[in-house]
């Protein structure tokens, strides 16, 4: 157990050397020294130029948007690794970018003048509100998530997410000689529309950036047959784990007629056959890395910390989901001032929580809900001029993010169910100085890969987050750095452009 008396000695003499810096020692798992030494890489994860082909994405959102300025409209390029990852690569090839869109014509016109090989799909506020929150947010995305409490399952939304699928294929035409990419579970049923329609195809490759769970969960789904139908029609699938990989496969074999070779990952189906694999998705760690560098980085994340007032910062950000373990977070700093009152003051929690899907009821009762347990712990063991959680609900820029990162000494990334998690990854790369830990939720994604570097519980496990939480502060600054630099270079190594050039190799290999 941490020594609230030795931590209070250690935090006002942290950075006065190395010695007399380091906190407490708890013990190094075995085999550190070998992990910091072999950074674990992804086969293929080196880096290759792209084939030499067209891309044509299809995507639920739109890579721009507009926005008003001064009586005029802005172009913006939305936020997100994907986009920045795909948009070079479609503008230098000459390929093509399908996304819905429900504004009005003048914007759609003026959307498609600026970005030429912009096309938007029209999706109406009645059917954003059937296909989107009704049945991809409101089925699919708790069903992918292991939350069967949660899933609404509605004729109607089955009957709109059908035809703005529909209307996705229709879009379409000929691709010719391109790689058509397909994104995400609210387009689950394209590939397989697309083989119907008979739409010329050079290849097709559909990518799940959510879990996807085992089949006994997958099956409660009314619909589960043509989800499994519509993605193999895909000439590939990919997920983010192996463990996501195995669970597709093992539900493929709720389909009577098709053959699952678990080893070569190949189903075929309907006279077809569709490779699956994993390729875990990273972040741009060159321009996180070159954000964290910038000379004024240091002082902004010094004022962070200052505004704050605390001699340790814990850090989370994450969008404002029932996924992401907000609540089971909160308990566990709730039972860490419970247990070590004299630390009070001493640390604190940051938690940014960016808004998502407001305008989902769900969603805005989880904001009140988060809001009562952020009173409820604070009021319990707030102190003049300090509290336990400090918790904003904005967005951030990518480079106030990165401040942010460098501000914090332990990073908490505790999803109870995620897809991959790039926060952990954006956290490893911006940390330059080698230092600060990462604790992990075990069903993230990125846990897959980052484990051995990381702190990694289960978040629902108070006492064990609460262990976590003691030993990050308490450990040796030779460990913290060892960790850290392991975890930058598994980072670096398989990044964004990495992922992509994986993902589109292995979409094109002759099979």
């Amino acid at each position: 157990m941490i020594d609230p008396q030795d931590l209070q000695i250690a935090l006002s003499s942290c950075n006065a050397s190395a010695a007399q810096g380091g906190l407490q020692a708890a013990a190094r798992p075995e085999g550190a020294a070998d992990a910091a030494a072999r950074p674990q890489t992804a086969a293929g994860a080196e880096k290759r130029p792209l084939p030499d082909l067209r891309l044509v994405i299809m995507t639920n959102r739109e890579p721009f948007s507009l926005s008003s300025a001064r009586g005029s409209l802005r172009l913006k390029r939305n936020s997100g690794g994907v986009v920045s990852a795909l948009l070079p690569v479609v503008e230098t090839g000459g390929g093509r970018w399908l996304a819905w869109h429900t504004g009005t014509p003048e914007e759609r016109q003026e959307l498609t003048r600026r970005v030429p090989y912009l096309e938007l799909v029209d999706v109406s506020a009645d059917e954003v509100r059937s296909y989107y929150e009704g049945f991809a947010n409101g089925a699919l995305w708790p069903l992918f998530h292991y939350a069967l409490d949660r899933c609404r399952f509605s004729n109607d939304d089955w009957d709109t997410y059908v035809r703005v699928n529909e209307r996705f294929a229709d879009q379409l035409g000929d691709a010719g000689d391109a790689l058509v990419w397909v994104h995400d579970y609210q387009l689950c049923l394209v590939p397989r529309l697309l083989r119907e329609r008979n739409v010329p195809l050079h290849r097709l490759a559909y990518f799940h950036h959510v879990p996807f769970p085992p089949p006994d969960v997958f099956r409660v789904l009314p619909w589960h047959r043509q989800i499994l139908e519509g993605l193999l029609g895909a000439d590939q699938i990919g997920f983010h784990t192996e463990s996501y990989v195995i669970n597709f496969l093992r539900a493929c074999e709720l389909l009577p007629d098709a053959q699952v070779d678990f080893q070569a990952r190949v189903v075929h189906y309907a006279g077809r056959s569709a490779r699956v694999g994993a390729f875990p998705i990273g972040v741009d760690a060159p321009a996180i890395e070159k954000l964290a560098q910038r000379p004024s980085m240091t002082g902004e994340a010094q004022a962070i910390r200052t505004a704050l007032r605390v001699d340790k910062l814990l850090l989370s950000v994450d969008r404002l989901d029932y996924t992401k373990g907000i609540a089971e977070r909160f308990e566990a700093i709730d039972r860490f001032f419970t247990v070590h009152p004299q630390l009070k003051g001493v640390v604190s929690l940051l938690q940014i929580a960016v808004p998502s899907r407001t305008a989902v009821t769900e969603y805005r009762r989880l904001k009140k809900e988060v809001d009562e347990l952020v009173g409820r712990v604070n009021g319990k063991h707030a102190e003049p001029g300090w509290q336990p959680i400090h918790c904003t609900y904005r967005s951030f820029s990518l480079p106030r993010l990165v401040a942010h990162y460098r501000a914090a000494d332990v990073a908490l990334v505790t999803p109870v169910r995620d897809g991959m998690n790039l926060v952990a990854k954006e956290f490893c790369a911006s940390r330059v100085d080698d230092d600060g830990v990462l604790i992990l939720s075990e069903f993230a994604g990125a846990a897959e890969s980052l484990g051995r570097g990381t702190l990694t519980i289960n978040p629902l496990d108070v006492r064990q987050f609460v262990a976590a939480i003691e030993r990050a502060l308490m450990m040796k600054r030779g460990e913290r750095r060892e960790r850290m630099a392991w975890l930058r270079r598994t980072v670096a190594a398989n990044d964004i452009s990495g992922w992509v050039n994986r993902v589109v190799a292995h979409a094109t290999q002759a099979w």
